[in-house]
């Protein structure tokens, strides 16, 4: 089990596909129903939006969040890990996907603090970041196979 490399468990697609699925059928639904892109529809509601303050908000959430995941997601996890299985890191794919976290956060503040960059650059990061944690959640939880998943081995 600790050897086997990580492998797709194709039979945990279906949750991904059904999730996709439904996605799709809600976006059309909203298409039909405002007779309009979602975008335009929205776009009312998005044009007082102090973006300074948006971007300061994201800013401040990756500030509070990083050192949090820091001592949760790796440093304790680490300890329970050590317990747990006589070793402190086993390069399973949700640890590597931590890590790999961590270290765009990292760079995110990094590049935030010292490079200066705000606004665009910043908001972009923040998508990007999102998006790993996504593919942290869905897809090594239920379609890559490891310890830390649901996709079976």
């Amino acid at each position: 089990m600790f050897g086997t490399p990580a492998i797709i468990n194709a039979m945990q697609l279906n949750t991904v596909i059904w999730s996709l699925a439904a996605g799709i059928v809600l976006y059309v639904l909203l298409r039909v129903i405002l007779r309009k892109r979602v975008a335009a529809a929205l776009q009312p509601w998005t044009k007082n939006i102090n973006m300074d303050l948006v971007d300061e908000i994201g800013y401040r959430s990756v500030l509070i969040g990083f050192p949090v995941f820091t001592l949760g997601g790796l440093i304790f996890a680490m300890i329970w890990a050590q317990i747990a299985w006589t070793r402190f890191w086993g390069w399973d794919p949700k640890e590597v996907w931590a890590l790999i976290t961590w270290l765009f956060y990292a760079a995110f503040l990094h590049l935030r603090l010292s490079k200066g960059w705000h606004g665009e650059k910043s908001a972009w990061l923040a998508v990007i970041g999102f998006i790993i944690i996504m593919f942290n959640l869905v897809a090594v939880n239920l379609v890559i196979a490891g310890l830390h998943s649901y996709a079976g081995s």
